[in-house]
């Protein structure tokens, strides 16, 4: 498929006045800036986002770009005021929380969906939002992007035309360098009615609170609460914050507030109340589980921005205090990915689940909503009809890379190319929204990766026109070996290859890293089809025809009903992670599965290892407590060995992460005390 994108190369002027694409007052507009190579120098970009902000001649205008910075840096110029205005895409999840006027979004390095998506959700209505987007998609520059999903950068033809055909449906005007100053002219004076686009109207919140009665009911009902920790989670533009400040204002010095930094509370400084008047104290997460602080466990904390917090620390905040309030859209793209919404529930006792639904900051339906719910299959871009019969057949159906070898003889099940999988829209986004909405690792960068990783694999079952079920796949392993020792020792960490290379750099040896695997990403299946064995089903089908594969494996947060599916299965548990995931709290437990006589050897060598590591991890102070029972079922006591001595080594020598030899450093101690008792 081809990278070109191809674009209108007549970009007229569209007056607002001609009414083809007239908005109602108070929608964001969403201008799309094309450049083509000839102006990927930069100094003309540059000049265009200069001549907007001066048009716009509002000091709360965000500028994300990349490119400039970078073209700044390699001029060897330091950042001075001439930079200042510049801020890198990344720092787009930084606006999570705030309110911005006008947003300008340099996508010349690529598109991060996260970044992307947590900008636009900060614009206002009546705010404006300018994307600068390249004409083609070939440039190395841009293609940079697709490393925040891949261990190098790769074309991702797939994403970029959904990407564009996005564009096109939703852009209020294409602009070029050459008509932009024409449109400028033209932009605040068209604009002259109700509402003025060039400045966005003050919120109605400022001043005086002014409630919906949705957010009343909120209010008057969490307030009649004595203690329990109760959950305010919606969708982004609702007012949820609102409901915090009306809560601070009406009893400031019973509450504190926290977020995971301040920009995520800039919505609490737009109110007359408390937090302004320095009565409702605020905190950094840290600081409040550091110990420095005294709380009053009497006290009521909120705790905004909930998502991009690691559900670690919020199980810790929520011990803090004996009312809590946990506020947070859960839309994947926050930071912790659905782990909030999905997770959250089974580490605490939530006693109270509120919600808004009535958007609150922007008009429904406008041009960046649109693109919005376009780019996350959402709203009216879910595809929640039947599949057309044609396009995809009932059962199990794989979809397969090039690369994949497989015999299609076997089974009964259907075969076809992943790109067919991907020119299908209400397929892909019908998987996607199956993941999304059953499994708490995704995040909206899964877009990206299943458009275009080109180790990924799809495994679908399909009833009634409908997805009932999916196995994202990815293709893991053969490793160069000298590389592989260098993971081993932890002077190497590669992106990719997580299950190989965790294996690795937390085991006894290299040679996970140098077989051939399939790693199961993601297995979901819709709630009302669960427990009749679909997903079994398509795990055997994967097995089927997976081709010349040494195992199969998956990683997750470990809790014993997880473990007694994946064991159900067929799988063995072979290694627990140290650390609590930031999106489940919980440990990674890592599952294989052997498919060749290569992977059976090894899986059985490795099976006693795990026992002899399973029964000194039970007695670990990192490990979870609920944790320990399972550890202690499948733990057996086993002696210092020349694994260990060649692991430990490679901790002390070189950089091995210390904290997974607990088992080794454990039988270690034990065979010196016994050895100097025997002197």
């Amino acid at each position: 498929m081809s990278s070109q994108i191809p674009f209108s190369q007549n970009s007229a002027i569209t007056h607002p006045s001609d009414c083809s694409r007239q908005t109602p007052p108070d929608a964001r507009r969403l201008q799309l800036l094309m450049v083509d190579e000839d102006h990927h120098d930069g100094a003309v970009v540059k000049s265009m986002i200069e001549a907007i902000c001066h048009t716009l001649q509002d000091d709360n205008v965000v500028v994300l770009s990349d490119s400039i910075l970078s073209d700044v840096l390699l001029s060897d110029r330091v950042l001075s005021e001439e930079t200042q205005p510049y801020q890198p895409l990344r720092h787009g999840k930084a606006l999570l929380g705030s309110t911005i006027n006008h947003l300008i979004f340099d996508t010349r390095e690529g598109v991060s969906l996260d970044y992307l998506l947590s900008s636009l959700y900060a614009v206002k209505r009546g705010g404006s939002v300018w994307l600068i987007v390249p004409k083609n998609t070939q440039s190395e520059s841009y293609q940079q992007a697709s490393t925040r999903f891949h261990r190098e950068a790769i074309a991702t033809p797939y994403f970029d035309q959904f990407f564009y055909d996005g564009l096109r449906e939703f852009a209020t005007i294409t602009l070029t360098p050459e008509t932009l100053p024409e449109y400028l002219e033209e932009f605040t004076r068209c604009d002259t009615g109700e509402s003025d686009h060039s400045k966005p109207s003050a919120e109605k919140s400022f001043g005086e609170l002014l409630l919906s009665p949705a957010q009343n009911t909120i209010l008057h009902e969490f307030t009649a609460m004595d203690e329990g920790i109760s959950t305010l989670f919606a969708p982004r533009g609702v007012g949820k914050s609102v409901v915090g400040n009306a809560l601070i204002a009406k009893s400031p010095r019973q509450y504190l507030l926290t977020a995971p930094n301040q920009s995520a509370i800039s919505r609490y400084h737009n109110f007359r109340g408390a937090l302004n008047a320095g009565e409702t104290l605020f905190y950094a997460p840290d600081m409040l589980l550091s110990g420095a602080v005294e709380i009053d466990p009497a006290k009521t904390l909120i705790i905004d921005e909930a998502a991009k917090i690691p559900l670690a620390k919020l199980e810790r905040l929520c011990a803090l205090c004996h009312k809590i309030l946990l506020i947070s859209s859960v839309e994947n793209y926050e930071g912790t990915n659905q782990g909030l919404r999905e997770k959250f529930y089974e580490l605490v006792p939530v006693k109270k689940r509120f919600t808004l639904t009535e958007p609150f900051r922007f008009v429904v339906g406008d041009a960046v909503s649109q693109l919005c719910d376009y780019l996350r299959f959402e709203g009216d871009f879910y595809p929640s009809g039947q599949l057309k019969r044609d396009s995809i057949q009932e059962g199990i159906t794989l979809f397969l890379s090039g690369g994949w070898h497989t015999d299609e003889e076997k089974g009964a099940d259907q075969i076809r190319t992943m790109a067919d999988f991907r020119q299908n829209r209400a397929l892909f986004g019908a998987v996607y929204h199956l993941l999304n909405e059953t499994h708490y690792q995704t995040n909206i960068q899964d877009i990206r990766r299943l458009f275009d990783d080109p180790e990924s694999l799809v495994v679908i079952y399909v009833e009634n026109g409908r997805v009932q079920g999916a196995i994202w796949g990815l293709l893991e392993g053969e490793i160069d070996e000298a590389l592989a020792i260098a993971i081993y020792r932890g002077l190497r960490r590669p992106k990719g290859n997580l299950v190989p290379q965790m294996l690795g750099t937390h085991g006894y040896d290299w040679e996970p890293m140098l077989m051939r695997s399939v790693r199961i990403s993601r297995i979901s299946v819709v709630a009302d089809k669960r427990r009749e064995g679909l997903a079994s089903m398509m795990i055997r089908a994967l097995e089927t025809h997976v081709g010349k594969v040494d195992f199969l494996s998956a990683s997750f947060g470990l809790t014993e009903s997880l473990l007694k599916f994946w064991e159900a299965a067929g799988f063995t548990w072979i290694h627990l992670g140290t650390h609590q995931d930031k999106t489940t709290a919980l440990h990674a437990g890592v599952v294989m599965r052997a498919l060749s006589e290569r992977g059976e050897d090894w899986l059985n060598n490795r099976v006693g290892k795990w026992q002899h590591d399973a029964y000194e991890w039970q007695h670990a102070p990192f490990i979870r407590e609920e944790i320990k029972p399972l550890l202690a079922v499948r733990g057996r006591r086993g002696e210092w060995d020349a694994a260990d001595c060649v692991a430990i080594d490679a901790a002390t020598q070189f950089k091995k992460p210390t904290p997974a030899l607990f088992g080794a450093f454990s039988r270690q101690k034990r065979a010196l005390n016994k050895a100097d008792k025997n002197k």
